[in-house]
């Protein structure tokens, strides 16, 4: 059975010799989560913020101390007040729906050593600005940053394979992003309606773009794929036109547009020379 302790108007628990914050007090604005507590017969660190620990309380900041590795799924879903958030270095692991709905969320700074950013982590965080995602990251959810309406540029490092369904969906005002050597798939609507965003350079190792990807991308000057790409899905550039170098319009088939460059001609996009 697992043994609870209260400290401050947080609850924790021992299980299987870790502990985990489980609770707060439900009128909490600002929270720090102490590196250790006494329970058990001994002082031990915090490992972990449980399952909806603080979700929809209305937090306005919270710092999460060294030692805390595992932020589990929904822990500070729908804190709609919450407008900063310290990770700690240390931090391997982000949970499914993590931060989903923190619509005052501005920016959020991910220590070098995360590896794991679970499906929606990030997602409808509306007034979300900055989000850096450190080369550590080799697994991120689908949909993790869908509907950060405010998202202003994207890097993707270079462990992390596959770019998965719908993960940066509906970030409006991207106009920048970086995908890095080493990703190989880009899956459905991955991109989808990044209406400001200018230029897509996908990098050799591409071997499929999904369905929608960069549907709706319609703010797109310059179009670069890959010699690796063998598959496009339906619709992966919905909205956009494509043409050869003589203008004549393109069907959007892999063997048509890959290895090709495309440039902004008026109302198309054209294949340079």
């Amino acid at each position: 059975m697992a043994e609870k302790v209260e400290i401050d108007g947080m609850a924790f628990e021992l299980r299987d010799g870790a502990v985990a914050l489980t609770g707060c007090d439900s009128e909490a604005t600002s929270i720090s989560v102490p590196r250790e507590v006494r329970i058990g017969g001994c002082d031990r660190p915090v490992v972990a913020i449980g399952e909806r620990a603080f979700q929809g309380l209305p937090l306005i900041s919270a710092k999460i101390p060294q030692g805390v590795i595992h932020i589990a799924e929904e822990a500070f879903s729908g804190c709609q007040s919450l407008e900063s958030v310290s990770l700690p270095p240390g931090l391997e692991f982000i949970g499914r729906k993590a931060f989903y709905g923190c619509i005052s969320l501005a920016q959020i700074e991910m220590p070098e050593g995360v590896q794991c950013i679970g499906e929606s982590a990030f997602a409808d965080c509306f007034r979300l600005r900055t989000a850096s995602l450190p080369e550590s990251v080799d697994f991120l959810g689908s949909w993790a940053f869908s509907g950060c309406a405010s998202l202003l540029e994207a890097a993707v490092p270079p462990r992390l394979g596959v770019i998965r369904e719908g993960t940066f969906s509906d970030c409006i005002s991207m106009n920048s992003m970086t995908i890095q050597s080493g990703v190989t798939k880009i899956e459905d609507m991955s991109f989808f309606k990044c209406m400001s965003l200018l230029e897509a350079d996908i990098p050799e190792g591409v071997s499929h773009i999904g369905k929608g990807a960069f549907s709706d991308c319609i703010s797109l000057s310059r179009l670069s794929l890959p010699r690796s790409l063998e598959s496009l899905g339906s619709s992966a550039f919905f909205g956009l036109t494509l043409a050869d170098s003589e203008g004549h319009i393109l069907d959007h088939t892999a063997e048509n547009v890959r290895g090709c460059i495309f440039m902004s001609d008026g109302a198309a996009l054209r294949k340079s020379q």
